[in-house]
């Protein structure tokens, strides 16, 4: 213990607390003081009488009679145990509400063990899959009091994934957080194959093209191409085989109707385990079919005209890397090509709703 002046800076006296935690600075005079308490090792700060917890320092005044029970709360931090559920392979992307049953462990210095029935907090999430508690998807430093792992789901889970890992800690009677701690579900088999990247470019009115591209493919059977109008009911309007260490793959779907269009990959292993892509939206606006490009191929600067002010322009690599965008002010965009090798780009139209209307090759040459 630190008794200090008014200024809280300089030492007028110390004190060690004895077995009970008590400690005084006798002989003292009238005045304003401030008293502060160094905790020991493992021990943190918690509350004082004067409600100044954050440093450890209370500003006391004495009169004429001396004071006492100048208090404070100190307290070591919770404990959280490392916890592991091996699950059996998943056969889709999903893990669903009941699957898991490893309860939360821990314990604390003062209050004893802790374990579900005790407040948790999430201090990080998975970066290969979406947490669900209860049906809603998990947020970073979200509290859960009465933890009930059957509760827990998981979606979105990633290719070739194994495991998924988030952390989690107690918060204790007083407050105070622990170290966190892992919470691992895991299982032998990965799901099929590693989606590089997925794109979906509508041509003109024309076409819709789908292009991905794989990795991992152990085991690999087929993808399914399904298509939904409405983003929530989907068909299967394509199959293609996978074929071996081919890892590009390409679908057309031509004349598709106005409107908006949604499509996502359900990739199939050969033992029927399967993992969805991501939905890719794509509108089809026929509206756009007097839209010019030109020169085209170029080997410097392109012209866009007949686009509105307000639109946006988006120029793409093959595998959907965005290189460079540009706002419509009037009716027409030039984009200077001269800085990038040659070889095939695309071009995106997105209106002022930030909708994707319109699509076209552009090549580049010497």
């Amino acid at each position: 213990m630190t008794l200090y002046a008014a200024n809280g800076t300089t030492v007028l006296a110390t004190a060690t607390t004895d077995a009970n935690g008590n400690y005084s600075f006798p002989g003292q005079i009238p005045g304003n003081y401030v008293v502060g308490v160094a905790p020991p090792a493992g021990y943190q700060h918690v509350s004082s009488t004067d409600a100044t917890p954050g440093n450890g320092l209370t500003s006391v005044t004495i009169t004429t009679t001396a004071i006492t029970d100048i208090n404070f709360g100190i307290e070591r931090p919770p404990v959280s145990n490392s916890q592991t559920q091996t699950i059996g392979s998943p056969t889709s992307a999903v893990i669903p509400a009941g699957t898991i049953s490893q309860d939360v462990e821990g314990s604390d210095p003062e209050d004893g063990s802790l374990g579900n029935a005790n407040t948790i907090v999430i201090t990080q999430l998975p970066t290969n899959a979406v947490v669900l508690y209860n049906g809603l998807a998990v947020t970073l430093n979200q509290q859960i009091t009465g933890f009930d792992p059957s509760l827990l789901s998981y979606s979105d889970i990633a290719s070739g994934t194994t495991s998924i890992v988030f952390n989690y800690t107690f918060i204790d009677a007083a407050g105070l957080q622990g170290v966190p701690a892992t919470y691992t579900v895991n299982w032998t088999t990965p799901l099929p194959l590693t989606l590089l990247h997925f794109v979906a470019l509508p041509n003109e009115c024309n076409e819709i093209l789908l292009k991905w591209a794989i990795a991992d493919a152990i085991g690999f059977d087929r993808f399914e191409v399904e298509e939904s109008r409405d983003g929530a009911s989907y068909q299967k309007i394509a199959i293609l085989q996978y074929t071996d260490n081919v890892t590009s793959y390409v679908y057309k779907q031509t004349n598709p109707a106005p409107g908006k269009h949604y499509y996502r990959l359900k990739m199939l292993d050969i033992d029927s385990r399967y993992s969805y892509s991501r939905v890719l939206p794509v509108m089809i606006d026929c509206k756009n079919k007097d839209i010019e490009v030109f020169p085209n191929p170029t080997n410097s600067r392109i012209t866009i005209r007949e686009l509105s002010d307000g639109d946006q322009i988006q120029l793409l690599t093959p595998e959907g890397r965005i290189l460079t965008t540009r706002e419509v002010k009037g009716h027409q965009v030039e984009i200077d090509l001269t800085a990038y090798t040659n070889g095939t780009y695309y071009i995106n139209l997105i209106d002022r709703d930030r909708k994707k209307k319109y699509w076209t090759k552009v090549i580049k040459v010497k």
